[in-house]
């Protein structure tokens, strides 16, 4: 039947399916996939080459490359995207990969790269799709984090509310001026960030 590869693909920060799959954020181009059909699967991973070292020791796959590692014979285009959708078709071709599953979220600079070397793209609904519906423990272990920390947010915006000088024109005051909704959701998103966390509602 010949070798096939499940794969994943785009920018791990944007594309939720690569980054449950991988784990790994990163605002670069990216590309995941798993060769079967000969003896255990294969978990590959392609990143930009200043985020190898990165990804070696956070994802958890049997080897890290780069697009540099997979030149087709007509070389790697300037575009990072491009570059890593070539990488990815020739190491495929390379690998003997007669078939290539993917989900909803492939980006067609990837299927079309993948389509040029001759192979036809399976689209599987499933895939992904009960690992992610599922947690494992580090997934609760980073969801009681994050309550923590939204809980400290919070906590932090309604002292700083409940400690306001209120005036007689209805508005609230601090050391800092009027205390604005704006400034609250600011100081929210502020205290998010230096705990490792984004507001992506919260302006800054």
């Amino acid at each position: 039947m010949g070798r096939s590869a499940k794969v994943l693909a785009g920018i791990p920060l944007e594309n939720p399916a690569l980054y449950h799959r991988i784990r790994f954020a990163v605002g670069d181009p990216a590309a995941w996939l798993q060769i079967e059909g000969e003896g255990a699967p294969e978990k590959l991973l392609i990143v930009r080459d200043i985020e190898m070292e990165r990804a070696k020791q956070q994802v958890a796959v049997d080897g890290v490359f780069s697009p540099a590692d997979f030149t087709p014979v007509g070389g790697l285009s300037g575009d990072r995207a491009t570059a890593t959708a070539q990488a990815l078709a020739e190491w495929i071709q390379r690998k003997g990969v007669v078939k290539v599953i993917t989900d909803r979220t492939l980006p067609f600079i990837f299927a079309w790269h993948i389509q040029s070397i001759g192979l036809e793209i399976e689209y599987d609904p499933d895939l992904g799709v009960m690992e992610r519906r599922t947690k494992d423990d580090q997934e609760l272990e980073w969801l009681e984090q994050a309550q923590r920390v939204t809980e400290a947010a919070m906590l932090m915006a309604c002292q700083k509310i409940a400690r306001a000088d209120a005036k007689t024109d209805g508005s609230l005051h601090d050391a800092q001026g009027p205390l604005t909704s704006e400034r609250v959701q600011q100081e929210i998103s502020v205290f998010l960030l230096e705990h490792g966390y984004v507001n992506p509602h919260g302006a800054i």
